[in-house]
């Protein structure tokens, strides 16, 4: 980070994801397939944010990643991603899928309106909240269900 001082706010914002994710991966236990695929949407979003946004600052470890980051990855990656959705036909994994995609795009709208792009750290946030909302939103599809 580039300014690794983390303030009280920042503090309690990693403390309440990890609970959350704590209870998500508690009341998910009994499906596997949910478990297994969040890391992977959680990563695939993070491959959407780095090719539709700009870098935000001049250099930085991201930045490389950030700028070489083509539509023909992103093409790759969502092309596994709907492969292992055909595989797993489930429709649980694919509502996380979905909610994992649109937390990616709001946190990187987010962050292209703040700080104008997108930094390591804000990947690094993608992928946490990224998969947070998948296990979320395949949380409460199984709870409509049941």
């Amino acid at each position: 980070m580039k300014d690794s001082r983390v303030g009280s706010f920042g503090v309690l914002a990693v403390g309440v994801v990890l609970l959350v994710q704590f209870a998500l991966l508690s009341s998910l236990q009994d499906e596997p397939f949910v478990l297994l695929s969040t890391p992977v949407w959680a990563r695939s979003s993070q491959v959407l944010v780095a090719v539709t946004h700009d870098y935000a600052r001049k250099e930085g470890t991201a930045g490389d990643l950030v700028r070489g980051a083509k539509g023909r990855h992103l093409l790759v990656v969502l092309a596994c991603c709907a492969m292992l959705l055909c595989l797993l036909r489930s429709l649980p994994v694919l509502v996380g899928f979905l909610g994992a995609m649109a937390m990616g795009v709001y946190v990187g709208h987010v962050s292209q309106r703040k700080i104008g792009g997108v930094t390591g750290d804000v990947l690094g946030a993608v992928e946490t909240l990224s998969a947070a909302a998948s296990l979320l939103c395949s949380l409460a599809f199984l709870s409509v269900q049941a």
